[in-house]
């Protein structure tokens, strides 16, 4: 084993392989398929010999037999790839490990050679570019399945050096809706020299479970980053990554996926008549404009529902059932973040058979119509987004300061104006992480509110968010009080003040509890605020049953004589 990529592996494993099953463009190394790494071997036939006969001088060389012209293009082709192959090496023997890792990533590009990919990496890996060697081995290792277990053993060895001298950075996106059909992470390089250009990274993120978001690590050299999320149908903003020298992890990056403004997310219900059973409906939607089509099914008796993605503009949804009538309807999507839902009602083509009149049954309507529930869902999840989007803002910023701040030296801190600059610092960082964690708690409270509008729920489920809410605000403020006391005693600065390296413990403990607290606090007011909300709005639509004015008797008196009047609305 080695511990540096050296030319002699790099050599044994650039030799000729067979094909990949697979292939990948560069800077998408995870869906690379190369081959093993062993060089293939020639097996001469019994037509051709192995070794050439030389002839006499003057005497002409027999005529040799022309290979097949598919024969001559692969042996073209080899040709020239050895010669790229060839190229690479020399630049690498110069130590131009740039150069021969872009001629590698174009071989890969160009003819999917099966080891150019392995072979890129160990260049990147000697220019100090790791986050590209740990991409590029990641895939050789995960998606190569005969490979000689000597050459996995080496990228696998190879992939860890390269992961020590890189920071670890844990990326979570969500909302789970968004990447329930799988999402990926772009990186790419912010040069300080423009020479300094290296190909964007792409990188595959594990599918998660309907409830979660999709999470996964991923590891970058020293330097600033741009990183991205994407998933189909949703977008994210770019958020710039610095990793500082020799560090070895970096503050998690949040990813909150929006549905992409040219879509429309439509959702589809199916109405069956009573007393009959449909085992599936097709539901299609056609463009007017271009013709395009979507499609899917829903079983109106296991899940009544299925969800397509649509762009904005108007379609004409159909469904269709074997024994039920073709239903056809024009709708119109128009921008929104919101599920667009239709229920589309099926009429059977059985005959009508006359039966006994059953008396209907009583139908639940809903208090508050679906539309107003959808709006206010809609409302209270878009005022937490930017709400979200600020207190991770100021929680990450936060952070980095008080790492700053908090890790200052004793001797730093030793004077009384060096003293009053750290133990300001320290105030003012813990003060941004604590606004920035309440602000995320309000959020998170409004969320999870917004979720309990899309139903119609009884008043004592928003009594109940609301008791929660109140329990957390008091809860969390009160806990936000008493840590004062004790940052108090280790931050004042009238002289009286502990020395700086045996406040920082209690100075750290009092602020974790105070973040903990302000996460509580926020929450509760998120639950408070959206609860509040949710019962106006029930108390709004909620009817109140009031007795009618019905007939009643009254003395009347004209004059000269007397009677009752029967008086009430007819």
């Amino acid at each position: 084993m080695f511990t540096s990529p050296s030319w002699f592996a790099f050599a044994i494993l650039a030799a000729p392989a067979a094909a990949p099953t697979q292939t990948a463009p560069t800077g998408q190394p995870a869906q690379a398929q190369p081959a093993q790494a062993q060089p293939a071997k020639a097996q001469p036939t019994k037509a051709q010999p192995t070794t050439a006969q030389p002839t006499k001088a003057g005497t002409p060389e027999p005529a040799k037999a022309q290979p097949e012209p598919a024969e001559a293009d692969k042996a073209s082709a080899q040709a020239s790839v050895d010669d790229r192959l060839k190229t690479a090496e020399k630049l690498y023997k110069a130590r131009k490990y740039v150069e021969s890792a872009r001629e590698l990533e174009g071989l890969w590009d160009d003819t999917k050679h099966p080891n150019a990919l392995y072979n890129a990496a160990l260049a990147r890996f000697a220019a100090g570019h790791y986050a590209h060697t740990i991409a590029y081995l990641e895939s050789y290792v995960a998606d190569v399945k005969d490979a000689p277990q000597e050459a996995l053993e080496l990228a696998q060895f190879q992939l860890e050096k390269a992961k020590e001298k890189s920071a670890e950075v844990p990326v979570l996106i969500g909302p789970p809706e968004a990447v329930a059909a799988g999402a990926e992470i772009w990186v790419r390089r912010i040069p300080k020299d423009p020479k300094d250009t290296r190909p964007d990274i792409t990188l595959r993120v594990p599918t998660p479970s309907a409830s979660s978001p999709a999470t996964r690590s991923i590891y970058l050299d020293a330097g600033r980053w741009t990183v991205e999320s994407r998933s189909k149908g949703f977008i994210s903003q770019p958020q710039e990554v610095t990793i500082a020298k020799r560090a070895t992890s970096a503050d998690p990056v949040n990813f909150v996926l929006g549905l992409d403004p040219k879509l429309r997310q439509v959702a589809f219900r199916i109405d069956v008549p009573p007393g009959t059973k449909v085992d599936s409906v097709d539901i299609q939607l056609v463009a007017k404009e271009d013709g395009e089509t979507r499609a899917c099914t829903v079983e109106p008796f296991k899940v009544n529902e299925c969800k397509l993605l649509a762009e904005v503009g108007t379609w004409e949804v159909s469904a269709t059932a074997p024994g039920f009538k073709p239903f056809n309807q024009v709708i119109t999507l128009t921008r929104g973040q919101e599920t667009a839902a239709f229920t589309l009602p099926l009429t059977s083509d059985a005959p009508v058979v006359a039966g006994p009149v059953l008396p209907p049954e009583p139908v639940n309507k809903d208090v508050v119509p679906k539309r107003v529930r959808m709006q206010m869902a809609g409302g209270l999840n878009a005022s937490g987004l930017p709400i979200f989007v600020t207190g991770l803002g100021l929680a990450v910023y936060g952070s980095n300061t008080y790492d700053r701040a908090i890790t200052s030296d004793a001797s730093e801190c030793s004077s009384a104006s060096d003293n009053f600059n750290c133990r300001n610092d320290t105030i003012k960082a813990i003060r941004l992480r604590t606004a920035g964690l309440a602000l995320v708690g309000t959020a998170t409270g409004l969320f999870v509110t917004g979720l309990t509008a899309e139903f119609d729920v009884k008043p004592r489920v928003w009594y109940a968010e609301l008791g929660t809410g109140a329990a957390l605000l008091v809860g969390g403020a009160s806990w936000l009080a008493a840590t004062n006391t004790g940052l108090n005693r280790e931050l004042r600065v009238d002289g009286a003040q502990p020395a700086w390296d045996t406040s920082v413990p209690n100075i750290d403990r009092s602020t974790n509890q105070r973040l903990a607290a302000a996460m509580f606090m926020g929450t509760g007011i998120g639950l408070v605020t959206g609860s509040t909300v949710g019962l106006l709005v029930r108390k709004r639509y909620e009817k109140r049953s009031k007795p009618l004015k019905g007939a009643r008797l009254s003395p009347f008196a004209p004059i000269g004589g007397g009677g009752l009047a029967l008086t009430g609305r007819f």
